[in-house]
């Protein structure tokens, strides 16, 4: 129910039907990969991790005999994952302001 007026935003800007429902399904695809921001936090955790501790991280940093090195490589490369992600958000944010700014003037009468 709550996506109903983002779903009708798309439809009457554009003049043709077909460029409607485009419109329309780039933007389900885009609201959907949206969701894969726990997966992309934690392949970015990982990819820092391995920058911060070696390598060796993913052998060495397993289970509960993790060291306090593992720990402390893991936090920070959770912080720079979380900026990196938080980074995208207003980048994406300061790009919908400017599409909002045309709307008006874009849209069909």
């Amino acid at each position: 129910m709550r996506d109903i007026p983002r779903f009708s935003s798309t439809q009457p800007s554009l003049p043709r039907s077909s460029d409607n429902t485009l419109a329309l399904a780039i933007f389900l695809l885009i609201a959907n990969l949206v969701g894969l921001g726990p997966v992309i936090v934690g392949a970015l955790t990982d990819f820092f991790s391995a920058q911060f501790y070696g390598p060796a991280f993913s052998s060495q940093c397993v289970g509960e005999a993790a060291s306090s090195a593992c720990r402390a490589a893991e936090a920070g490369a959770r912080s720079w994952a979380l900026i990196v992600v938080s980074a995208l958000a207003v980048w994406s944010a300061a790009h919908l302001f400017l599409a909002a700014r045309t709307v008006a003037k874009d849209s069909v009468s």
